[in-house]
């Protein structure tokens, strides 16, 4: 028969009970630092610093701790989610939250959003509908950047859609689209040419007016003339020219159109078939080439040349 004996590691000298922690892996640490007052105080003084990679709610909830191998599962028997993750704000010194998921809407929401006060993040995933308020609130505060929308069309996530962030990405089809409110779109669920047709007659018609580039995966066979049926526009014919000023952007054609309120948009076919398939690219205004090209006033140039 064997028996266990305690350990009174709180006895050690201070140096050796530091290098008795560091031995523990970081779920350890916190749950170590979770049984008393005096724990945590010694967990801190450690002076470890890990960001968040991020939070998955699932079934479960997990946490990912950037630059560690271990996750930290949270078991609500035994901790509240709110004093878990102020534990490891606290033992890791930081407030950084890369990414924040949700693949479930089984859980407390309004709970979690008291939970998530104070974290810093600015990209979320969201792969589940639901028409809960606390979600939402979560949804719009932790997306200020960034979201990735992988769930199917419906109208209850238009709040989300509408509020401001700067890119954001999605699987949804172009009916919902109207009432995004982002700098750069990306659509990843393949779209037909009467759908882009549709999106370039609403932007004439003033849609869309935050969006600075859309970026639309399309089916490689899906022709560009479709595309702008009953659509004016003017040929753009400065691929080579682009090249030559270094903008390696693999153009397969390129056309403006205008606005009501005579502003211009590029829309590019860009040949991405590597990944398998053509992307078409918007881009809502020349003010996109600066933030991206270092060489845009070289573009500026060859544009004006062809205006």
């Amino acid at each position: 028969m064997t028996t266990t004996t305690s350990f009174p590691i709180l006895h050690l000298p201070a140096k050796s009970l530091k290098r008795a922690i560091c031995c523990l892996t970081p779920e350890e640490i916190i749950k170590f630092s979770l049984i008393s007052k005096c724990t945590k105080r010694a967990a801190e003084s450690l002076n470890l610093q890990y960001d968040i990679h991020w939070i998955k709610f699932e079934e479960f909830v997990s946490i990912d701790l950037r630059r560690s191998k271990s996750l930290i599962k949270w078991n609500p028997l035994e901790v509240e989610l709110r004093k878990l993750i102020d534990h490891i704000k606290s033992v890791f010194h930081t407030n950084k939250l890369e990414v924040l998921i949700i693949q479930s809407d089984n859980h407390d929401w309004k709970s979690v959003h008291e939970a998530l006060d104070g974290l810093d993040c600015s990209r979320t995933g969201l792969e589940v509908q639901s028409q809960n308020r606390y979600l939402q609130k979560i949804i719009n505060k932790f997306s200020k950047r960034d979201l990735d929308l992988i769930v199917s069309s419906s109208t209850w996530y238009h709040p989300i859609l509408s509020s401001n962030r700067k890119y954001l990405t999605l699987t949804a089809g172009f009916t919902d689209l109207l009432c995004v409110n982002c700098k750069y779109l990306i659509v990843q669920q393949p779209v037909t040419a009467r759908d882009l047709n549709l999106m370039l007659k609403h932007w004439i018609k003033g849609a869309y007016l935050s969006v600075h580039q859309l970026e639309v995966a399309v089916n490689s066979r899906i022709r560009f003339d479709d595309v702008f049926k009953n659509v004016e526009y003017t040929e753009i014919c400065i691929l080579e020219e682009m090249w030559a000023a270094g903008i390696n952007l693999n153009f397969a054609d390129g056309r403006n159109i205008y606005r009501f309120d005579g502003e211009r948009a590029i829309v590019v076919q860009e040949d991405r078939r590597t990944l398998g398939g053509d992307f078409f690219n918007l881009l809502f205004s020349l003010n996109f080439f600066s933030e991206n090209f270092r060489k845009f006033q070289s573009f500026q140039k060859l544009m004006n040349m062809f205006l």
